[in-house]
C-alpha cells in the first residue's frame, strides 16, 4: 500500500478524472482488487502480502478538518489514512450502516473512546 500526502489541487483533480466529482476531497483510496462482500484477504492465495492500493490525503484539508475538530493534525492525518485503508480493505461508507461499521473500526484501530462525546 502507498499513502500520498499532497494539496487539495491535486486530490480535486483526481477526485475529478476518477469519481466525477468536482471538488477536493479529504481522502482518496484506489484500490488493485475488486473486494469482495466479506473483505479483502491481506494474503494471497500463495500466502504473500497483497499490495492493496494508493490511499492519497489531501494536507491541505486534513489542516482545516483538524481545526474544525480540535485536533492535532498528525490525529487528523492517521484517521484519514485509517479510513482509506478500510476502504481499500472493502469496507464503504455510502450507506448508514456502512458508515456506522467503519467509524466503529476507526476507534478500534486508533485506540479511541467510544464515548460519545468523542470528537472522532
Amino acid at each position: 500500500m502507498s499513502i500520498l500526502l499532497t494539496n487539495d489541487t491535486e486530490v480535486h483533480q483526481l477526485n475529478l478524472l476518477y469519481r466525477g466529482k468536482d471538488s477536493p476531497t479529504d481522502v482518496l483510496s484506489f484500490g488493485q482488487y475488486t473486494a469482495p462482500s466479506d473483505r479483502v484477504s491481506l494474503l494471497s492465495t500463495d500466502g504473500l502480502p497483497l499490495l492493496l492500493g494508493d490511499v492519497v490525503i489531501s494536507v491541505d484539508t486534513a489542516i482545516r478538518q483538524a481545526q474544525q475538530h480540535s485536533l492535532a493534525l498528525a490525529d487528523e492525518l492517521a484517521l484519514l489514512a485509517v479510513h482509506g485503508t478500510l476502504h481499500l480493505l472493502g469496507y464503504e461508507d455510502e450507506t448508514e450502516q456502512g458508515a456506522a461499521i467503519m467509524r466503529l473500526k476507526e476507534r478500534e484501530i486508533l485506540g479511541v473512546s467510544l464515548d460519545p462525546v468523542e470528537k472522532l
